[in-house]
């Protein structure tokens, strides 16, 4: 049985999804927002979504990524007693270090780098 490890930089960009359905351009900027810093890599997003999408976190449909509810609650747990955001992102981190989880949906569709790109040109902010 395949099984998916997340790495710190996966965990990093996993943490900013909204709660809410949300295109690609959404994301990033959620993640540009909370970290400030420069957007991922290529790369290193699309590792996330891939891992992500295959172990049911997130689903897409319609061109927006959303996170399943019970995994949105496990992500962001910390969220009411941690000081801010940060710090509720290194407690996330620190509890899903070492997790491995089974594949669920081999069947994923990732964007292309094209379509990264033009993500990056539209974010919202």
């Amino acid at each position: 049985m395949d099984v998916i490890n997340f790495n710190e930089r996966d965990e990093t960009i996993l943490y900013c999804f909204p709660k809410v359905p949300s295109e690609l351009s959404y994301i990033i900027s959620c993640y540009t927002f909370i970290n400030r810093d420069a957007p991922p890599r290529f790369d290193d997003i699309i590792s996330v979504f891939s891992k992500a999408l295959r172990a049911g976190i997130i689903f897409e449909s319609c061109g927006k990524y959303t996170v399943d509810e019970e995994w949105y609650k496990r992500i962001h747990i910390n969220d009411g007693i941690a000081e801010n955001e940060i710090e509720s992102e290194l407690l996330f981190m620190e509890s899903f270090e070492d997790i491995e989880l089974p594949v669920v949906n081999d069947n994923v569709r990732l964007f292309s780098r094209e379509e990264y790109g033009i993500a990056l040109r539209n974010r919202p902010f």
